[in-house]
């Protein structure tokens, strides 16, 4: 096989290995840099997510939950909790969704800082 054939074939394996990857997708990690202070894990499987944490950022109670895609994200279920707890009064003021992640929160500091964060460089 010549050498031209066995550089394409690794150039189409890598590929292929990065095709469920979304180019610049965020993980809890990057928003802890970012300045999330987590303290306990929540059932994010529930809700199909990849990971889920609650905490506080920017002085604000939050639940923030990690999707492997964007487009994985379930925006109506969040609107649908902040809309509830309005009307009941439990505390969610609102959701913000940066990329892959999104978050619930009990004040108006967190979605600025969510919209900091960034997977290559976090904003401290």
């Amino acid at each position: 096989m010549s050498k031209q054939r066995v550089a394409g074939l690794a150039v189409l394996v890598f590929l292929a290995g990065c095709a469920g990857e979304e180019p610049g997708k965020l993980t809890i990690d990057n928003a802890r840099s970012a300045g999330l202070e987590t303290d306990r894990q929540q059932l994010f499987d529930m809700i199909e997510a990849e990971d889920g944490w609650s905490g506080y950022w920017a002085g604000d109670r939050v639940e923030l939950y990690q999707y492997e895609r964007s487009s994985d994200v379930k925006r109506d279920f969040f609107e649908g909790v902040v809309a509830v707890s309005q009307e009941e009064n439990h505390g969610w003021v609102e959701f913000c969704q940066q990329k892959n992640l999104i978050m619930l929160s009990k004040g108006k500091h967190a979605c600025t800082r969510l919209e900091t964060v960034t997977a290559g460089n976090p904003v401290e």
